[in-house]
């Protein structure tokens, strides 16, 4: 792919989409609760809003996905364990968003405060809503001299505002109630998919996850984490397990954190093992080996 930074445009695909499944998850999808009939309230920063028109709204809810996977009995990811501006921890279940081959088809957030039906920051600022809407315009005109036009009335707009701790245009902080459906509809996807892009009733493939913590990621993170000594390899064949089992080591309340809740709820019932040091450990032993970790800015304090 090419990319001009001046005008934030992409020129050229490295792969056609002609070797993606478009798989719509339909009224299964997690999304599904939170999406409004007639209204495109979907975003994800410096994307076309537009395009999720075609993508995502009741009754529809389609991601572009990887041909490679259909044709797999066994997948193997190698998720790196860090913290997650939007959805507060990735590991394996956030680290298959990677099978994704346009990015149109993943909303990351809903435009408005929460005051508006949105999720991209608390409460009902009307100048910080004005600022998205010409964030929007911004990227509706990727590839143009409106851009930077646009895209400087929305950066003035959102000071204007100001701004505070959990206030981010890209809606980084823990009241994002739209990153983790995302992540949970692919995640069904990959366990659930078939070809014809149907949902099974039954998993379609083996899928393990090994994982990377000996450094992970902390505060600021997936993009700018500080270095994380958590000192641990994983390997696992359920990603909602991992990733519940990684929140418990790395200190954080799994109850408060909605895709490890929506994993909790994710895992098969009864036969489900943890070892530890080749020992088997039940999931509140694992509370006793934490390490205190710092949480993205839009987080801390709200997951204790």
């Amino acid at each position: 792919m090419t990319f001009d930074p001046v005008l934030n445009d992409a020129r050229e695909d490295r792969r056609s989409l002609d070797e993606y499944l478009i798989f719509d998850v339909g009224p299964a999808s997690y999304l599904e609760p939170i999406t409004e009939k007639g209204r495109n309230n979907f975003r994800v920063t410096a994307y076309n809003p537009d395009r999720f028109i075609e993508s995502h709204s009741k009754g529809m809810h389609k991601y572009c996905v990887t041909r490679e996977l259909f044709n797999a009995d066994l997948v193997i990811s190698l998720p790196k364990v860090k913290t997650h501006q939007k959805a507060g921890i990735t590991a394996a279940l956030k680290n298959i968003v990677g099978l994704n081959g346009d990015k149109d088809f993943l909303p990351h957030h809903r435009i408005g405060g929460t005051g508006k039906g949105g999720d991209c920051y608390p409460g009902d600022s009307t100048v910080r809503y004005l600022a998205e809407r010409a964030f929007d315009e911004a990227n509706r005109n990727k590839g143009n001299f409106l851009f930077s036009i646009w895209r400087k009335v929305g950066s003035l707009l959102w000071r204007l505002s100001f701004p505070g701790r959990y206030d981010d245009p890209g809606a980084a902080w823990y009241g994002n109630d739209t990153t983790w459906r995302m992540v949970m509809d692919l995640n069904l996807i990959v366990y659930f998919g078939t070809a014809d892009g149907k949902l099974a009733s039954s998993q379609q493939r083996e899928f393990y996850s090994l994982s990377d913590g000996i450094i992970g990621g902390q505060g600021n993170g997936p993009l700018f984490p500080d270095p994380l000594p958590l000192g641990i390899v994983s390997f696992t064949n359920s990603s909602a397990l991992h990733d519940v089992c990684m929140a418990y080591l790395m200190g954080m309340n799994v109850d408060k954190i909605p895709l490890l809740r929506a994993a909790l709820e994710f895992m098969e019932s009864g036969d489900w093992q943890i070892r530890l040091d080749k020992s088997e450990v039940p999931v509140a032993e694992l509370k006793n080996h934490s390490v205190s970790v710092a949480m993205p800015p839009g987080w801390v304090g709200y997951e204790s």
